[in-house]
């Protein structure tokens, strides 16, 4: 979510936070997430399997067993998504954009008990 200021600024905002979040700040967490997603170093319900640590293999939003190619690539979300916005230009900063915010969503659901 974007809060504008009186003086014409922008910060960008998490739903349901209350802390605007710095442009240094989103760069790191941009750059930190598009590492881990590339490294398939995401805590993807089968990454945390393989490290040994029990969780419900079924994706979110479908179902399915959730890994990162299901999650960003093949699960309902992100063909909704896709669909969605299949007008925009997709550039790579869109493409990380929208599993970014497909991330957020599913911990959202997880930990927030927030609905798909």
């Amino acid at each position: 979510m974007l809060q504008k200021f009186g003086n014409g600024s922008t910060k960008m905002t998490l739903k349901g936070s209350y802390q605007p979040i710095s442009p240094g700040k989103r760069r790191k967490r941009w750059k930190q997430f598009c590492w881990k997603l590339v490294h398939n170093a995401l805590p993807t319900k089968d990454n945390l399997v393989k490290r040994k640590i029990e969780v419900n293999l079924m994706c979110a939003f479908c179902g399915e067993k959730e890994t990162s190619d299901h999650l960003f690539l093949n699960s309902e979300i992100t063909k909704r998504l896709g669909e969605a916005r299949a007008d925009q230009n997709q550039t790579w900063l869109n493409l990380v954009a929208i599993a970014l915010d497909i991330w957020i969503h599913k911990n959202n659901i997880i930990f927030r008990n927030e609905k798909e």
